[in-house]
């Protein structure tokens, strides 16, 4: 009776540590898998209600970027590169950028999960308030393409909204050879309005 009781407790904890097991592996992890970058310093890691967020500073403790991503769209496990250069060799054989352009060039290739976010130090190249022109190089097409526009920080950091990893420059100029520029959209939608007014206004001309 007495081994019958001690089977009977060794299987009752060999159950309840194989289902503690289990639904710790089933636990929702929406956390990633992160792919350091030994060129800076300190990694730092900082977790709220909303966000994760990744703080890259150098030697002198000052924070060069972050990676800002949202807890609610990471639902599945995924392995992230979070180096970033500030030199590419495709962006670098461009002839028409000068000395105001700041290249970024991730590691990770593909999609990022939603609502992620990269802050980046421009203070080196550009004033706070001065606002600043993202484009993206797309290999497949080999061409630059306009972004977004954003404005500099009062501590220097430009905030950018990322879908995928490339390579990007910021610059406080227009890269004519760019395609979809915020100047050729405006002239676009000038063109377009100019052509509707005339099909209004020709035809009350001409029954007068």
């Amino acid at each position: 009776m007495k081994y019958l009781k001690l089977s009977f407790i060794s299987i009752m904890i060999f159950a309840f540590s194989y289902a503690l097991i289990s639904f710790i592996r089933n636990i929702p992890d929406n956390d990633i898998k992160i792919v350091e970058n030994p060129g800076y310093e300190q990694l730092q890691r900082f977790e709220d209600v909303r966000y994760i967020t990744y703080n890259y500073t150098n030697k002198d403790n000052k924070l060069i970027y972050s990676w800002i991503f949202d807890k609610n769209e990471m639902n599945e496990k995924e392995k992230i590169n979070l180096d970033l250069k500030f030199n590419s060799k495709f962006l670098n054989e461009l002839n028409n950028l000068d000395t105001t352009t700041k290249i970024l060039s991730f590691d990770h290739h593909g999609y990022l999960p939603k609502n992620t976010k990269v802050k980046v130090y421009v203070k080196d190249k550009y004033n706070p308030g001065e606002e600043v022109n993202l484009y993206y190089y797309e290999d497949d097409l080999e061409v630059l393409k306009y972004k977004n526009s954003y404005e500099v920080d009062e501590e220097g950091y430009v905030l950018v909204d990322l879908e995928h990893c490339s390579d990007y420059l910021l610059t406080n100029d227009i890269v004519d050879s760019a395609e979809n520029n915020p100047l050729k959209i405006n002239i676009l939608g000038i063109t377009i309005m100019l052509i509707i007014v005339g099909s209004i206004t020709v035809p009350l001309f001409a029954k007068k």
